[in-house]
């Protein structure tokens, strides 16, 4: 005899399915594989509502680090870049607005323009890195410096646009 709690549990795991399948869909259909649909947040809108973010005319993200940082200010960062760009993207797969994949292309042309050439002779042509133009002290950081964080970020949104769009 089946009880409650399992009818409960097939009844949530057959809607639950069922709207995995019906979301899938929706991303298939703009080109998104189902990785693109994850419960990474698609409000890219709170992201720009903040008052320490802000678009520049390009519609690239900067972030406003205030006092922080010896008066760092306004900065182009690669991990709140990045961020922005996978979370417009999480929403264009989501919904398939528009102005969500306009700000993803934006942050992944930044990305592209000012990635930095490292020449280590154990790499034959170098690799590329992402800066931060501002000294981050308690790391013991000068600047420019980077992140492993920032550029494994900037890595993830460069490789969903390239799977988006080909380019």
């Amino acid at each position: 005899m089946i009880s409650r709690w399992q009818i409960g549990l097939l009844v949530i795991l057959v809607f639950g399915g069922a709207l995995f399948l019906y979301q899938n869909s929706l991303t298939e259909e703009r080109g998104c594989p189902p990785f693109f649909y994850t419960d990474t947040s698609t409000d890219y809108e709170a992201i720009l509502s903040l008052e320490s973010t802000r678009l520049d005319d390009n519609g690239v993200v900067q972030y406003d680090y205030g006092t922080k940082y010896q008066n760092a200010g306004w900065q182009y960062t690669p991990y709140q870049i990045s961020n922005l760009g996978i979370v417009a993207i999480n929403n264009w797969c989501a919904t398939g607005n528009g102005a969500s994949l306009d700000i993803a292309k934006a942050q992944a042309r930044w990305l592209i323009d000012n990635m930095k050439i490292v020449v280590h002779p154990n790499y034959h042509d170098g690799f590329g890195v992402w800066m931060y133009d501002f000294p981050n002290l308690p790391l013991h950081a000068t600047g420019p410096w980077t992140s492993g964080f920032g550029n494994a970020y900037a890595i993830i949104l460069l490789t969903q646009m390239y799977s988006l769009t080909d380019d």
